[in-house]
């Protein structure tokens, strides 16, 4: 029995190829804040699987090609004066639309589309193994061949022009060996995950040139017009307005039949249940959020500043892990206490689950509070505490007034976040409790959409008014 007929050691050989050929690849993708060049490129790869599939020809083939005439494009468009973020966004979303489309319909093709989309590195073949550890060497060859003059053309193009190096072509060789680097995730890691794999940036795209230029308004008529509005307006209708009008035909069906699912499921207490655990979890989250922040930013050090970032690292781990944590905790401290002192904290109760949605989520609050902080003069604290105010005083009065706009969209963000979550509400909500969101699972997952519709819908709605509200509130404190 060859090492290699072990299905697990075949995945972690495919992860580690993967890993060797992506590690010094993202780091210039990060370096040139080209995220989106990746991102574009791995959603255009469902496109070459489709190819692949309707001709017949390999899949890894169709990607690569479909990849390498992506990456090119980009490369291309690069080098114009447009807007390349609304460029990049409808090359990636419409490509990947069009090859789910074209997916669908192939006739006598058995495909598991989850495996294109979100990887299957289980189901990695000696094959796949091979080319995944070929290709990852070749890139690994290429970018060390082409390091120095990668590194140059990274940190100056004025620079690299002084060294006889042409930038552009090392942006191309970047985005081909990026490229090639897809083709080979898509088994492993999917096509819409690919993009985590490079480490996004903050800034996704990088502008050619020693500084930011300004992007000339190009006026379109006639047929040009037309295709561009239709060609933006595509993603958006299929991937938003058509679901909408399904759930909206579903409602005011259901109100035609006499508003039995809303009645049955009595959608008033769903909507007071659902709203008062998002308001209560993220008063509580912002309320934290701004302690640790405020004692972090100003009464300790770095270690303690560590410490205050180390604690709202529970958005990195899935919901369904981290509830499963807590119900272990909940278990163990429920049996110190009932040994100690004959009580009972967590069982049967609401706590154990809004313990559970404040280290979830503690990060978003913690995030919008310290991005306001981080804008604020680093001398207004001092300033204050010179004119003779105590902290908390100087808090009151200086501080708070300025971060307030901050504390409003992260109050916001997390309760948004919080009415739409599913797998930690699920597992940690009490009997005969329910929100929008664990109702609508309960019903979709039978397959009753009609009386899913309708808590789905005000999910949508809750989601999208507190955003409105938030941007007329920016704009009235921006005013004042």
């Amino acid at each position: 029995m060859s090492l290699l007929d072990d299905f697990m050691v075949r995945a972690i050989l495919a992860g580690v190829g993967v890993a060797i050929a992506a590690a010094p690849l993202g780091s210039f993708v990060v370096w040139r804040r080209m995220v989106y060049f990746g991102d574009a490129t791995s959603h255009a790869s469902i496109l070459g699987v489709a190819l692949s599939l309707a001709l017949e020809l390999s899949v890894f083939l169709g990607v690569v090609t479909v990849a390498l005439v992506m990456a090119i494009a980009v490369t291309l468009l690069s080098r114009r004066e447009y807007a390349m973020e609304i460029l990049l966004g409808v090359l990636s979303y419409s490509a990947l639309a069009f090859g789910l489309v074209a997916v669908s319909f192939i006739s006598g093709v058995r495909i598991d589309l989850m495996a294109y989309l979100f990887g299957d590195i289980l189901a990695v073949s000696r094959a796949d193994l091979a080319v995944i550890w070929l290709g990852a060497l070749a890139v690994v060859g290429l970018i060390t061949y082409r390091w120095k003059a990668l590194l140059i053309s990274t940190l100056s193009e004025e620079l690299a022009h002084a060294n006889k190096i042409d930038p552009k072509r090392e942006q191309l060789i970047l985005t081909l060996t990026l490229a090639i680097t897809v083709a080979l995730a898509i088994k492993v890691v999917g096509a819409l995950l690919i993009v985590e794999m490079f480490a996004r940036s903050r800034a996704s795209f990088r502008h050619s040139g020693s500084g930011r230029r300004g992007v000339p308004n190009i006026k379109l008529e006639g047929g040009r017009a037309v295709s561009c509005i239709c060609l933006c307006l595509f993603p958006i209708i299929i991937g938003f307005i058509g679901p909408f009008a399904i759930l909206l035909d579903f409602v005011i069906s259901d109100i035609v039949l006499g508003f039995e699912s809303a009645r049955d499921a009595g959608i008033w207490r769903l909507a007071s249940s659902s709203v008062l655990l998002a308001a209560i979890s993220a008063g509580i989250i912002i309320s934290l959020s701004l302690m640790i922040g405020l004692i972090s930013t100003y009464q300790s050090g770095r270690f303690g500043r560590v410490l205050a970032r180390a604690s709202a690292t529970g958005y990195a781990f899935p919901g369904t892990i981290l509830a499963l944590g807590m119900l272990e905790f909940a278990g163990y401290f429920d049996v110190f206490a009932r040994s100690v002192f004959s009580v009972t904290v967590f069982a049967g109760g609401f706590l154990v689950l809004f313990l559970g949605l404040i280290v979830r989520f503690q990060a978003v609050g913690f995030g919008a509070v310290m991005s306001g902080l981080d804008r604020m003069p680093p001398y207004m604290m001092e300033s204050a505490r010179i004119l003779g105010h105590d902290f908390i005083t100087s808090v009151q009065s200086v501080i708070f007034p300025l971060l307030r706009s901050s504390l409003l969209v992260g109050g916001l963000l997390v309760f948004v976040d919080i009415l739409k979550e599913l797998p930690m509400t699920l597992i940690l909500r009490p009997f005969f409790f329910d929100t929008f969101a664990t109702f609508t699972y309960q019903y979709a997952k039978e397959e009753m959409l009609e009386q899913a519709a309708l808590p789905a819908l005000l999910i949508v709605l809750a989601g999208l008014l507190p955003v409105v509200l938030a941007n007329s509130a920016l704009r009235l404190f921006e005013s004042k």
